[in-house]
């Protein structure tokens, strides 16, 4: 959603292969989107998904990446002392 309202985004996970994932998930979700939203013009639904995948970067490396952001969105497993774990490794870096 952000990156469809002209953000920049960054994935972080663990894995360049989750990573590639990710983002084909994403493309195909927005291949969905499109072709409703631009059913009349498929060319458009094509643009707007380019674009939106252009906003959309990846990452492996978490520390490096939040020292420049603005706003963090955890969407990590569901352990509190892994999100403590990485919270507290973030706030180390993070502006």
């Amino acid at each position: 959603v952000a990156a469809s309202t002209g953000h920049s985004v960054v994935l972080v996970d663990t894995s360049e292969d989750i990573l590639k994932k990710s983002v084909k998930g994403i493309e195909a979700s927005l291949k969905r989107v499109s072709k409703k939203k631009f059913a009349e013009k498929p060319e458009d639904g094509e643009a707007f998904v380019q674009k939106v995948l252009k906003n959309i970067s990846t990452s492996t490396d978490a520390a490096s990446i939040v020292q420049g952001t603005d706003l963090v969105v955890e969407a990590i497993v569901e352990n509190l002392k892994v999100k403590q774990d990485l919270f507290g490794a973030l706030d180390k870096v993070a502006p």
